[in-house]
């Protein structure tokens, strides 16, 4: 019986990913290299921060430990925080309203730091439908490793066989696959090209990941 739905948030749940990829590319830049979007797209999105800083430095052969790395994109991102929020994915809340209408506890597991879902949790409120929240420090390993959607399971309640995780990414849907979980895959601009093939189903829109989830439960009461 399907009981949870367990959403990842950068790409799913909110428009993330060019701001991700505008910081980072004006961190390559002062460095005297450049980072384009395609390669972005193809390698680093949708990857958790500490991933993609090992890849950055590897890659351009930055001056930089991934730890300093990580803390610039830390202070970057919070700067860009400080001024706004992320805007949300169409029919992002109106599937959060569905789903708690359904009477399915809720989660975001995501590889983001907690500063930013927290960021999040204020501006779109979602602590009146979500009960756990997952983010990169909560894990021993994050995305793609299955750490993250093990924890939300638990802290719902729930079994692993009784959520539905939704996803965008290649790395998020290995996560969700990798902990045994149902997964339904809505490829973005920054993850359409990614393989999602993983997933159980891929789908257009979170409308249509609603109308799947309804299905979805209807059948296994």
């Amino acid at each position: 019986m399907i009981k949870g739905i367990i959403f990842d948030h950068d790409g799913t749940l909110v428009k993330s990913e060019h701001e991700h990829y505008k910081i980072w590319r004006s961190i390559v830049q002062e460095y005297g290299h450049d980072l384009s979007e395609e390669v972005y797209i193809a390698s680093y999105s949708g990857v958790p921060t500490v991933q993609n800083a090992e890849l950055l430095i590897n890659s351009f052969g930055l001056p930089l430990t991934v730890e300093a790395l990580c803390e610039r994109k830390k202070q970057d991102m919070a700067a860009f925080l400080a001024t706004g929020s992320f805007e949300t994915m169409p029919y992002a809340k109106e599937i959060l309203a569905r789903c708690q209408a359904l009477g399915l506890k809720q989660a975001i597991a995501s590889g983001a730091k907690r500063a930013e879902i927290d960021h999040s949790r204020a501006a779109h409120n979602y602590d009146a439908y979500c009960e756990a929240f997952v983010t990169y420090e909560d894990v021993a390993q994050s995305k793609p490793a299955p750490d993250a959607y093990i924890l939300a399971a638990r802290l719902l309640g729930l079994e692993i066989n009784e959520c539905i995780a939704v996803e965008d990414s290649f790395s998020g849907v290995t996560s969700a696959k990798a902990a045994n979980m149902y997964c339904i895959a809505i490829p973005n601009a920054y993850s359409a090209k990614q393989d999602l093939s993983a997933a159980d189903i891929q789908l257009p829109s979170l409308e249509a990941a609603c109308e799947h989830i309804e299905t979805l439960v209807t059948k296994s009461a």
